[in-house]
């Protein structure tokens, strides 16, 4: 029912599902990135069935913060690549390369099932 909301990301950027919403559009940002990436997150999450679209409007002064979060951002896809390659390396030689063992079992003591258990 509600068409647009308005609010920011320190009071509906963490633990909502926003993912029935595409569009967002921040006014001015902060430092911080985490706050920008899970507020983004909540749209652009499992179920979301349509591309999300995030507009930053900023003032010339705020040239320096926009600059630190686009870095920060660079930094995490930098890491996530990072991360996925380490992954798939420890996959190939851990998972993968693996061998089933089994042990065989010989049982030394004979089952007695308690009267409960057995048909009546």
């Amino acid at each position: 029912e509600v068409q647009k909301l308005v609010t920011k990301p320190k009071i509906a950027g963490f633990g909502m599902d926003w993912s029935h919403c595409n569009q967002m559009v921040f006014v001015g940002l902060s430092d911080s990135w985490e706050q920008y990436y899970q507020a983004v997150r909540r749209c652009q999450r499992f179920g979301q069935k349509r591309q999300v679209h995030v507009h930053v409007v900023s003032a010339d002064t705020e040239g320096a913060v926009v600059a630190n979060i686009k870095e920060k951002d660079r930094k995490n896809e930098e890491m996530a690549k990072q991360m996925v390659s380490l992954m798939a390396g420890f996959m190939r030689r851990n998972v993968l390369g693996a061998t089933a063992e089994k042990t065989e079992y010989a049982a030394s003591v004979e089952l007695e099932l308690p009267s409960f258990l057995r048909a009546a």
